[in-house]
C-alpha cells in the first residue's frame, strides 16, 4: 500500500508543469491615433534605456538615437522633413529632487535669460512638470502672449514653454535615475507616451 501511495505522488509530480507568468497584454493606440495613423503600423519601439509604443509610417517614424539619448522623430519629405528629438532622458540620482537636474536641462535648452527658468507642476496631471519662466523673463513673455511685445516666443527655449505645444518633464517608469523630457507639440503625435517605459535588459 505504501509503495503504491509513493508512485502515485510520483507520477503526480513528474506529471505538474509550472504555471507560466501572465502575458502583458499589448497596449492598444486610441481611436484618434488609429484613425489619424489608418495608414501606418503599431508597435514598440526599443531604445537602449527606453521603450515607447508608436505608429510607422511610410515616410514617419519613431527612433531611438543614443546621442540624444532619446527617441528622435524622423520624416521624409519633399520639402519639410527632416529629424527632431521628442523625447529625451536626463540622468538623476536615485531618490534626487527634479531641480538637481535644472543645470543640465538649462544646457540642452539655450535661451537668453534661461537661468530663470525652472521646474513648476504641469496643470491638470499630477506627477508632469513643465519648465517655465519667473521674474522679468515671465512678465516679458507674458507681454508677448498680449501681443504687446514681439518676444520672447520661447523664453525657456526649446524644452520650455511656446505656442506650439505642450512640453513636460516627468520621472521614467521603470527608471529610478532617469527623467524624460516629451515634447507633445498641438497635433496628435504618432506615439503613446502613456506607454513610455525604462527598457528590460
Amino acid at each position: 500500500m505504501l509503495r503504491r501511495l509513493v508512485l502515485v505522488a510520483a507520477i503526480g509530480i513528474v506529471g505538474c508543469s509550472p504555471t507560466a507568468p501572465p502575458q502583458t497584454p499589448e497596449p492598444l493606440p486610441s481611436a484618434a491615433m488609429a484613425e489619424t495613423f489608418s495608414h501606418c503600423t503599431w508597435g514598440e519601439v526599443r531604445g537602449a534605456e527606453a521603450s515607447i509604443w508608436s505608429y510607422t509610417c511610410p515616410n514617419d517614424r519613431l527612433v531611438y538615437d543614443n546621442t540624444v539619448p532619446g527617441f528622435v522623430r524622423e520624416i521624409v519629405a519633399s520639402e519639410g522633413g527632416g529629424r527632431a528629438p521628442v523625447i529625451r532622458l536626463f540622468d538623476i540620482g536615485d531618490g534626487a529632487a527634479l531641480e538637481t537636474i535644472l543645470l543640465a536641462v538649462r544646457a540642452a535648452s539655450p535661451a537668453e535669460g534661461i537661468e530663470s527658468c525652472g521646474f513648476a507642476p504641469a496643470p491638470n496631471h499630477a506627477g508632469w512638470f513643465v519648465l517655465q519662466p519667473s521674474g522679468a523673463l515671465l512678465d516679458a513673455y507674458n507681454q508677448f502672449l498680449r501681443g504687446a511685445a514681439e518676444s520672447p516666443s520661447m523664453p525657456c527655449g526649446p524644452l520650455g514653454p511656446s505656442e506650439a505645444g505642450e512640453r513636460v518633464f516627468f520621472r521614467l517608469p521603470g527608471a529610478a535615475n532617469k527623467v524624460a523630457f516629451v515634447e507633445l507639440g498641438s497635433e496628435i503625435q504618432p506615439f503613446d507616451v502613456s506607454t513610455l517605459r525604462a527598457s528590460i535588459q
